[in-house]
């Protein structure tokens, strides 16, 4: 197994989707269907409604400003029965209606500090009380008809901020079953067990040693039987660090009982820690599962061929058969992103059609997995949308045509053409489809430069209406050499930020022009090139000589001058420092106690007149602008009646000297703007009708004076209204591309003679870009090569009308077969079928139209070939109308 592992897995191409799942719950709605609501990436809480296919994030009374640790769904909760989510949070516990969609915040009774609830449960049936634990050991129980929270116990400040609860799924103090008052609550290597409703508690003789070394032992999960009034079953999970120097990272245990808890027996040793386990109840296959998850990945440090462990027998015997194989699509498995305090935190959840479907779904760091077939098989959820944008610039075209370019998260660059209102991929196929920040030149229209910054590379567009105007004068994609003057090598780095001077002009024709680029690394080290991005220069020093903090934000004034003294630069640091460049080393000039996120230099921007320039903070007052004379620096904020937040994206009106508007995107309340010309300024909300998408930044039309147009970048797409309150948001993102190695990409290859298990997921060989013949554009980094007949990729999406598949033709090609099915009838809307065997070797796309098409949509490519025939994998085009 190790060897097949290792061959299967040699040449898989990283990317980071940041798609963090730390915690599930799930809800039926009136009427049919279901809500799901995670703790995602950020511990913010997101909901979907889809199936995972679109998340918005949860709303009300400050909720989705909170960090968020875990959910749990009372189905009876309040006494009135509607049904209710709770999330725990640093700060406190939320209730979240699925009716209204809204939050409240739940602290009746809640005393002290920390306030931090790491665990949560509730029964499944009955109104029994919600039962909560936080990092000081506190156990606390919801009311669920005073809705005041009542202290049972307390353990003590949890080591490791560690623990775990659990309560009878009948659990009704005073009820007429014994089971129905019984809790379980583990801290600090201890488990605790009430039988009265938390009246009373007693410490297990077999989980007593207190924890204090992370090489001691801790209980990090329990769970109740779902039949736990008739069977008296409860299993918990155990874990420990190794120590240092050892080829595991730590080790795990299950215990099982069926008297009550009264005495465990240890049924399973693992090679990790056990974070999540789950009871299932009776399914069409006429069993009633457990399910366990370890907190290292499948197949990564040590834990090899392990997936997903089941139980046929109530947790006696564990196995986790084939199922390791459906994680292997997975790339850089481990990887760790996110807050750190949430790494291993993940959730096992059976979903609320379960009996009828076999529905359940896993989260954990590196993204959400579902199972349609009780544990049988595992396929990976889009937690993050492939159309999700994380920013977006503006420029006129050299024909005059207004377009806003997008850095998609997922997806690649994508154009808008307002004039035409088109949207596609950013031609051709996108190079690097995962992407942070885009810059425009400001002399698009003429020399047609774009700059990408994203997960790998710094990327160069050169649009290919004008004259070539780059170092390699080629038009379209190419990777710029970017040579440091002493060693030679390339300084891109690792690209997480991109910016032009104000003056760049690569033509060389605009009066006054320069060539300069800025751009920050993953480290946070800003670079720059002064001859359009051929050689290159690092700025990492303040003027004491000591290194700066780690840069993720710049701007750059109108008063830099690439010739003179280089300086009105400006950088920002998630830690809260300014910095102003002079030459090539940083002054601080302010600090804050929180996340700079963005800058803006303002349009009147003057030295020594109006040096003026605008920041927003992460925290209160989330707005300033600084008047930056040296040696006087002066701070104005804004806040006024700004309420709670989290901005994310900064713009201001082109013609500030008449029209002092600062417009803001916030984390998921929208856009706000503000004119400070008016007698007592206040912040209002632009336009109506925008989703609680994540909202990443807020940029303005190119010809914003005329149009009044500005542009959201969410996690769902990007979005257009008029500067106005009225003004209704349309999404403009009508076309997407999904890449070959996206997260809701699944791969089989079921003759493959190596897969000893042909029904799950198998990765297909890839074959990197520079492998591929000269001038081959494809998206992202790799293709996948189908080398055996009935080999099957498949992708799920929903709001589409039109989807292609993008693959290649040439010389020894075989057969697709594309398929557009719908999900729920298992209805084939469109088919085609095509030979790719030509001679030559090019760029071919299959395209498939089901106009009408409502709900999911599986679309699905299968390889028919001979001996010897093979077929590349790009990705899929989708599209809305």
């Amino acid at each position: 197994m190790l060897a097949i592992l290792s061959l299967i897995l040699t040449g898989a191409t990283f990317h980071a989707p940041h798609d963090a799942t730390h915690s599930i719950a799930a809800a039926p709605l009136p009427g049919g269907g279901e809500m799901q609501v995670v703790v995602g990436l950020a511990q913010k809480p997101l909901v979907s409604l889809d199936r995972g296919l679109t998340w918005e994030v949860a709303q009300g009374d400050g909720l989705q400003t909170e960090n968020c640790f875990v959910v749990e769904y009372h189905p009876d909760f309040p006494s009135s029965g509607s049904g209710m989510f709770f999330i725990g949070t640093r700060t406190g516990v939320w209730g979240y209606d699925p009716i209204t969609r809204l939050g409240e915040r739940m602290d009746n009774g809640i005393g002290g500090s920390p306030r931090w609830f790491i665990d949560l449960d509730c029964p499944t049936s009955g109104t029994g009380p919600v039962v909560g634990l936080t990092t000081d050991g506190d156990v606390y129980s919801l009311d669920a008809v005073t809705l005041k929270w009542n202290l049972m116990m307390s353990t003590g400040p949890l080591f490791g901020d560690r623990g775990a609860l659990a309560v009878s799924p009948t659990f009704f103090p005073g009820g007429v079953n014994p089971a129905d008052g019984d809790i379980l609550v583990s801290a600090n290597g201890q488990l605790w067990s009430s039988d009265d409703g938390g009246l009373t508690w007693t410490v297990s003789s077999q989980f007593s040693t207190l924890a204090t070394h992370p090489e001691d032992w801790l209980v990090t999960s329990i769970e109740f039987s779902t039949d736990y009034a008739n069977d008296n079953t409860i299993v918990l999970g155990r874990g420990a660090a190794t120590p240092g120097g050892s080829t595991t990272v730590d080790l795990g245990e299950i215990w099982h009982s069926v008297d009550s808890g009264a005495n465990f027996q240890r049924v399973l040793q693992l090679d990790t820690m056990v974070i999540s386990l789950e009871s299932a109840p009776t399914g069409l296959s006429g069993q009633a599962y457990w399910f366990a998850a370890g907190r290292q990945y499948p197949s990564v440090q040590g834990y090899v061929g392990e997936g997903i462990l089941r139980s046929s027998d109530g947790g006696l015997t564990w196995d986790s058969g084939d199922t390791f194989q459906d994680f292997l699509l997975e790339d850089g498995p481990g990887n760790v992103s996110g807050s750190a305090e949430m790494f291993y935190e993940q959730d096992l959840r059976i979903m609320p059609d379960y009996a009828t479907t076999g529905r359940i779904s896993y989260g954990r760091q590196e993204g959400l997995w579902q199972s349609d077939d009780e544990g049988e098989h595992w396929w990976q959820v889009d937690a993050i949308a492939p159309i999700r944008f994380r920013d977006a610039e503006s420029a006129f075209g050299p024909r005059g045509e207004k377009l806003v370019f997008g850095a998609g998260y997922g997806t690649g660059a994508v154009r808008f053409d307002r004039t035409r209102d088109r949207a596609t991929p950013l031609p051709e196929r996108t190079p690097m489809t995962y992407n942070k920040r885009i810059a425009v030149s400001p002399n698009f229209f003429k020399d047609g430069q774009l700059a990408l910054a994203g997960n790998v590379l710094l990327w160069n567009w050169q649009d290919p209406q004008v004259l070539p105007a780059n170092a390699d004068d080629v038009p379209g994609w190419h990777f710029p050499a970017i040579a440091n003057p002493v060693t030679g090598r390339n300084m891109s780095g690792y690209p997480r930020g991109v910016r032009y001077s104000p003056h760049f002009d690569s033509t060389g024709t605009t009066p006054g022009f320069d060539r300069t680029l800025f751009w920050f690394t993953a480290e946070g080290e800003v670079r720059r090139s002064e001859d359009n991005l051929t050689t290159g220069e690092a700025l990492a020093l303040e003027q004491s000589g000591a290194v700066t903090q780690p840069i993720h934000t710049m701007a750059i004034a109108p008063t830099y001058e690439a010739n003179g003294t280089r300086t009105d630069a400006y950088a920002g640091t998630s830690n809260g420092f300014l910095y102003r460049l002079e030459n090539e080393r940083w002054t601080e000039i302010a600090t804050y106690s929180t996340d700079l996120r963005k800058i803006e230099i303002s349009p009147t921007w003057d030295r020594p007149q109006n040096p003026e320039l605008f920041i927003i903070l992460k925290k209160a007052p989330f707005v300033l602008r600084i008047e930056d004379s040296p040696g006087n620096t002066i701070e104005e904020p804004l806040r006024y009646n700004l309420r709670e937040v989290e901005p994310t994206g900064l713009a201001l009106h082109p013609d500030f000297a008449n029209h002092r508007v600062v417009y803001i995107s916030t984390y998921s309340s929208g856009i706000y703007r503000i004119d400070l010309n008016e007698a007592v300024p206040t912040w209002t909300i632009v336009g109506t009708g925008l989703p609680s998408y994540e909202c990443n930044d807020v940029t303005l039309s190119a010809d914003f004076e005329n149009d009044g147009l500005l542009y959201a970048s969410t996690s769902h797409g990007i979005w257009e209204a008029e500067d106005s309150a009225l003004s209704v948001w349309k999404d403009l993102t009508t076309s997407w591309a999904i890449d070959n190695s996206g997260e809701g990409v699944r791969l089989l290859s079921p003759l493959n003679p190596m897969n000893t298990a042909p029904t799950h997921t198998w990765p297909w060989q890839p074959m990197r870009d520079y492998q591929l013949p000269d001038g081959t554009d494809i998206l992202g980094a790799d293709v996948r090569i189908s080398h055996f007949d009935q080999d099957v990729a498949k992708v799920f999406v929903s709001d589409i009308q039109q989807a292609k598949l993008l693959t290649f033709s040439g010389t020894g090609m075989g057969t697709w077969l594309f398929e557009a099915i719908e999900v729920d009838t298992g209805l084939v809307l469109a088919s085609t079928t095509a030979s790719m065997n030509q001679p030559g070797f090019a760029a071919a796309d299959l395209t498939l139209n089901f106009p009408g098409a409502t709900g999911m949509i599986e679309l699905r490519a299968t390889s028919q070939l001979q001996s010897e025939e093979s077929l590349l994998l790009d990705g899929f085009e989708v599209f809305r109308d």
